[in-house]
């Protein structure tokens, strides 16, 4: 029969918890949204995505998680409502990959960074014109962890709680959480906007990067032929007008394009019967066959014929800030609040946003969508902020950080070390050519080799402890293991003797202690004699009991522990 004692799960529990801590430190996760990556569309999703999978969509869901709250501050520093729904921008996405459905993300190739603090900081390289009506826009995150700052096109400067380091991209004027000394994501950060910046704020903003204005198209063919005939029907020609700029023909007809889709298609967010016909693109379904979809299908349509007709264009990811909270003066921006529009290109630096997807039936949408909990999810907001941010979001800069602050150089030793058993891992996985399923299999031997590492050093503590307890003076390592295992019922006795307020004095015999304890407790007293025969006989005559014998053993301990609880003794 296996052998167990009274409080041995604490040890486990211990080395379970151990083992999670380590595996925490030493194996980071990727943060939930990293700007400038490529991912995948979900299914049945609901918030931001740095894609847009026309394939995969199927339904938008309505979640009422709360991921960030927004209050917007007007030049004279009063809380207000903004007239518009507030676009905060997350992803810039400028391919389509007709192959798979999907828009994704060019990678940032003029980012720049700037460390930020209490104060605002600029992200120009002139001043803010303060003639200009500059506002304010203050976030304050809920749920979501992430490293993307959402943000207006055309943010002019930036504050955070804690000095952090941000990122932003010159070509599409994203922003992105670089780090800071903290462990976790930002928990809040307030921006400087102006809703029409001038030339020279937006030149000082992009760079040369904002002067670049290149040929565009769309791989779809077709979606050409269907612009022109949306444009017609709207009495609008497509063809330049008489001493009509580039940027004033791509206004006036990507603002026709975007009444048009307005008036002819209709907004769901349930698309089970957007049945993908095969070979055939999802966004000539959405524009011929069904012309109807969510805000993912409205923007791809108008970029796709904005693109067709070379007119520059760009498809956006982000929140979109309607819901307004009048006893807190702030807009509460919830995971259904994920939106996409469109952007295109009417200056040298400048880029008019254009949002195809009808705006009273978002706002429908958005008010049936309500219910009475919501005025309770704040609750939970922290501690479900604290979690994604700091748990699910430690990430390799979270670790690095960890590694700087309380190991300080041997952080480098470490990142060395792993560094190289990463590759020796690498080399014997390439010689064995086993592919994906080599890492996983060695991962797998490495985290058994670590469980066994924590079960040995928890065992020989134990042992330790046992033969401390019995007074043995030094011994053979084959009798140390012999007589640790033999005896472990002593320890759990005086454990569970212990708790019955009965103390072993050091100087004290087991024969001596087993006496004492009679003269109090003769019922306790009576089992612990049979276990101090016991004890002797295999400490001093040499027997190793069997199982049955280890078994009667664990029954004595149990008679005491079951004893009438009296009084300890001194």
């Amino acid at each position: 029969m296996p052998r167990s004692f009274v409080g041995r799960p604490w040890h486990s529990i211990t080395g379970i918890i151990l083992v999670s801590v380590v595996v925490f430190i030493l194996f980071p996760r990727q943060i939930l949204f990293r700007s400038g990556l490529s991912g995948g569309g979900i299914s049945g999703r609901s918030g931001f995505n740095e894609t847009v999978d026309l394939v995969s969509s199927t339904r938008i869901s309505s979640s009422r998680r709360e991921v960030f709250v927004l209050r917007w501050v007007d030049p004279g520093g009063i809380v207000t409502q903004w007239p518009k729904p507030i676009l905060l921008r997350g992803a810039v996405l400028s391919r389509y990959d007709a192959s798979l459905g999907r828009w994704m993300n060019a990678k940032w190739s003029r980012s720049s960074k700037v460390e930020t603090s209490s104060e605002f900081t600029q992200l120009g390289t002139t001043p803010i014109d303060e003639q200009r009506q500059t506002h304010t826009v203050e976030v304050q995150m809920r749920s979501l962890a992430s490293d993307v700052i959402f943000s207006p096109w055309g943010t002019l400067a930036i504050a955070t709680a804690t000095p952090r380091l941000v990122e932003i991209d010159r070509s599409t004027l994203l922003l992105a959480d670089a780090g800071s000394s903290d462990i976790g994501n930002y928990a809040s950060y307030s921006l400087r906007v102006q809703p029409f910046p001038p030339f020279d704020t937006l030149r000082s903003l992009q760079g040369e990067s904002g002067r670049q204005s290149r040929q565009v198209s769309f791989p779809i063919a077709s979606v050409r032929d269907i612009a022109i005939e949306a444009l017609q029907s709207m009495d609008v020609s497509s063809e330049r007008q008489e001493a009509e700029t580039d940027w004033s023909y791509n206004r006036r007809l990507s603002r026709a394009l975007a009444e048009w889709l307005e008036i002819e298609c209709a907004y769901t967010t349930d698309l089970r019967d957007f049945i993908q016909m095969p070979g055939e693109d999802p966004i000539v379904s959405f524009l011929t066959r069904y012309r109807f979809g969510h805000c993912e299908y409205f923007a791809s349509a108008l970029t796709a014929m904005c693109r067709s007709l070379g007119i520059q264009s760009r498809l956006i990811t982000g929140f979109v800030a309607m819901e307004y909270d009048e006893g807190t003066s702030s807009y509460v921006v919830r995971e259904s609040n994920a939106h996409a529009w469109t952007e295109v290109r009417t200056g040298p630096f400048q880029w008019e946003t254009l949002d195809p997807s009808p705006r009273t039936v978002l706002e429908e949408l958005q008010a049936s969508n309500s219910s009475w909990t919501d005025g309770w999810r704040w609750v939970y907001d922290s501690l479900d902020f604290f979690w994604n941010s700091n748990i699910i979001g430690y990430d390799q800069r979270s670790q690095q950080t960890l590694g700087n602050r309380f190991v300080g150089g041997w952080q480098q030793n470490v990142d060395d070390l792993r560094a190289e058993v990463g590759e020796r891992l690498a080399t014997i996985n390439r010689f064995f050519k086993l592919g994906v399923a080599g890492y996983v299999w060695m991962a797998s031997i490495s985290f058994l080799a670590l469980c066994f590492i924590v079960a040995y050093i928890l065992r020989n503590r134990k042992r330790r402890r046992i033969l401390s307890q019995i007074g043995c003076g030094p011994l053979t390592s084959s009798e140390r293991r012999r007589l640790s295992s033999d005896l472990a019922f002593w320890t759990d006795a005086l454990k569970v003797l212990r708790h019955k307020g009965f103390e072993k004095n050091p100087s004290e015999t087991p024969r001596g202690f087993a006496a004492r304890v009679s003269q109090r407790d003769a019922s306790t007293g009576v089992a612990l004699n049979r276990l101090v025969d016991a004890l002797y006989h295999i400490r001093f005559g040499g027997h190793h009991p069997n199982s049955s014998e280890r078994a009667h053993a664990m029954d004595l301990v149990r008679q005491i522990r079951s004893a009438g609880d009296r009084g300890g003794a001194s």
